[in-house]
């Protein structure tokens, strides 16, 4: 998920092979603050509108579709994580905690593909939650991990609910007193085995530990350095692989911009390695704001063990996408360059296998070596390459246009 602001496109080209679904949402109010887009596992998608008819809190979502789509219905709430996509629909964090006339809980909602709030489910936090953190299983299963905020503390805590929509048991994995969690920056990864991995910022150090089936966590690993930046990243094998990423600054700041490092540690034979600088590189983050959501690297493990990371470094004199991989049981080598230029945005499928890309006015999307253009495109925004189950290749990313207004465009091609 991905917040919108309004860009400007051109005309698209049609890749062979390649068929393309442009599908629309319905008219938005003048008023709507802010809009984003999630890709639905069907090859739909649900536009979020925050703010609606200018009220600070109230939340819609809506499907889009290639034909006439269905106009949003407002609710309660902000957004306060998600939507992601879970089984035929999505679910979404949705908080009422600063609502002047409601300080209800954090709920969990899940949304049909038609856009339809289908159940809310409260959190089982004790204070007020922030932030909270979203990962999906294939089976429809949801690990939700989240910062537990109370007069005397801060709690770090995660719990699973199953594929029939009951929670299980809360985890606690660091309780400490109120401000030491330095930053309140985590990721989660919930593995095909139920598994669920949660890294999280503390103390200027990237942490990470798995919690179990059973509801007990392991070990907890210090990865590397953290003194400002993203929230880590992570992606969790069937095996008990995993791969956590980070982008971070080291507060040197002059008229280039800021220095800043990608991390990445890697767990094998259960354990974590510890963390290999990637790149080293100075960005523009510093000056703009809206670049962070998108110095987020992404993170994948492949069936065979394969750890993949890309990142995009926003920089208005070196900007770029990279990728590295760390083949099973070794470290990782050295990170390629995919693209210079003016780059936006960067997705990576769940196996690793195909890496998609916005850059210099056109859309790109690389598999087995072999790269293709899908779209010439200004300003697009990448936010999904998905490889299917019958291996195809499906990448969505959203344009701006004058007319109909936010566009998300579902490309599909070849295995």
């Amino acid at each position: 998920m991905r917040l919108i602001e309004p860009i400007l496109t051109f005309a698209l080209l049609a890749a062979p092979g390649w068929t393309q679904q442009d599908l629309e949402r319905a008219p938005a109010d003048p008023e709507s603050a802010w809009e984003s887009v999630t890709p639905g596992a069907d090859g739909g998608g649900l536009v979020t509108t925050l703010n609606p008819t200018a009220n600070d809190c109230r939340i819609a979502f809506a499907a889009m579709t290639a034909g006439t789509p269905p106009a949003s219905v407002p609710s309660p709430g902000e957004l306060w994580a998600g939507p992601v996509a879970s089984g035929a629909g999505y679910v979404a964090a949705v908080s009422r905690q600063r609502c002047d006339d409601d300080e209800g809980p954090v709920e969990l909602v899940d949304v049909g593909a038609d856009g339809q709030v289908l159940r809310r489910t409260p959190l089982p936090a004790r204070g007020y939650a922030t932030p909270v953190e979203l990962a999906t299983g294939a089976d429809g299963s949801l690990a939700i991990a989240w910062i537990d905020v109370t007069e005397a503390r801060e709690r770090l805590r995660v719990v699973v609910r199953g594929a029939d929509g009951r929670l299980g048991r809360v985890v606690t994995l660091a309780a400490r007193p109120d401000r030491d969690l330095s930053a309140p920056l985590i990721g989660a990864a919930l593995g095909p085995d139920g598994r669920v991995l949660v890294t999280w910022v503390q103390g200027r150090k990237v942490r990470a530990a798995i919690v179990g089936r059973d509801g007990h966590a392991g070990r907890i690993a210090v990865l590397g350095p953290a003194l400002q930046g993203t929230g880590p990243a992570a992606a969790l094998g069937a095996d008990g692989r995993a791969v956590v990423a980070w982008v971070t600054g080291d507060h040197t700041v002059d008229e280039l911009g800021e220095r800043t490092r990608v991390y990445a540690a890697t767990r094998t034979d259960g354990r974590f390695e510890p963390a290999r600088l990637l790149d080293r590189v100075r960005t523009d983050t510093v000056f703009d704001e809206y670049t962070e959501p998108d110095t987020i690297p992404r993170v994948a493990v492949r069936a065979d063990g394969t750890a993949r990371v890309a990142w995009l470094i926003p920089s208005r004199h070196r900007s770029a996408v990279r990728a590295a991989t760390a083949r099973s049981g070794r470290g990782f080598g050295a990170g390629r360059t995919l693209a210079r230029g003016e780059t936006t945005s960067v997705a990576l499928s769940a196996d690793g296998t195909a890496t998609a890309w916005a850059a210099d006015g056109g859309v790109f999307v690389q598999r087995g070596g072999k790269r293709v253009k899908l779209a010439q495109q200004r300003d697009a925004s990448i936010e999904e390459a998905t490889v299917l189950p019958d291996g195809r290749t499906r990448v969505s990313w959203v344009t701006w246009h004058g007319k109909p207004g936010l566009v998300l465009h579902v490309a599909t091609g070849p295995a």
